[in-house]
């Protein structure tokens, strides 16, 4: 990729002195590129964006340019904070996800930033030493894939489920203090189960004679 074109900086003393302080910050995660660092940094819209391959939700294009595929990740050492605090330098990171094969010697990840503006200066890192490796840092094609958020029914419906659970440990726990105590459990006679019901007796009386 070619490097990011833009006007120099009006105060030099000032940006050396950001490079050095992130640089400190950064550590051991290698040099940092002044394109990712120029908050003057051309806008997205005048960086070339490769083509959407595929079939694709067009509800998911935005987050898709809003993601950057990060690979030539060390499969022992790399974690998914550990990139989170990298590439929050460059803007607010909404997801990361590892992916590929843990028994590889390398890995790759995605990154969603929340806003696009923030894909050209990650895209500045490639190359950058990321502890024994260079990225390798492209546009992405795919968006992450997100857990689906509950709705208020299945949120519902697991609360009392908990909550089920909840009461029959209370009520196991309340038979063991309180010996010779019956207990009914709710798994064990559904809500609206019409027979007899099942009883479980926590100290049943000693046989007589």
């Amino acid at each position: 990729m070619q490097p990011l074109a833009h006007s120099p900086p009006s105060s030099p003393l000032i940006l050396y002195f950001c490079v050095l302080q992130l640089s400190v910050t950064l550590g051991n995660f290698g040099a940092i590129p002044a394109a990712a660092l120029d908050p003057n940094i051309a806008a997205l819209g005048e960086i070339p964006q490769p083509p959407i391959m595929g079939n694709v939700d067009p509800s998911k294009i935005d987050e898709i340019r809003r993601t950057v595929y990060v690979g030539n990740l060390n499969s022992q050492t790399t974690t998914a904070d550990q990139l989170l605090e990298f590439f929050k330098q460059v803007g607010e990171v909404k997801f990361v996800r590892m992916a590929g094969d843990e028994t590889q010697p390398t890995r790759f990840a995605f990154v969603e930033f929340a806003d696009q503006n923030s894909v050209p200066r990650a895209l500045a890192f490639n190359g950058v030493m990321f502890g024994d490796r260079p990225l390798k840092i492209n546009h992405s094609n795919n968006a992450i894939v997100k857990p689906p958020e509950m709705t208020p029914q299945a949120a519902a419906k697991e609360l009392e489920e908990v909550m089920k659970r909840v009461r029959e440990a209370q009520s196991f726990i309340s038979a063991a203090i309180e010996p010779g105590r019956c207990i009914i459990t709710e798994s064990q006679n559904p809500k609206g189960w019409k027979g007899p019901r099942k009883i479980i007796q926590s100290n049943p009386p000693a046989r007589v004679g």
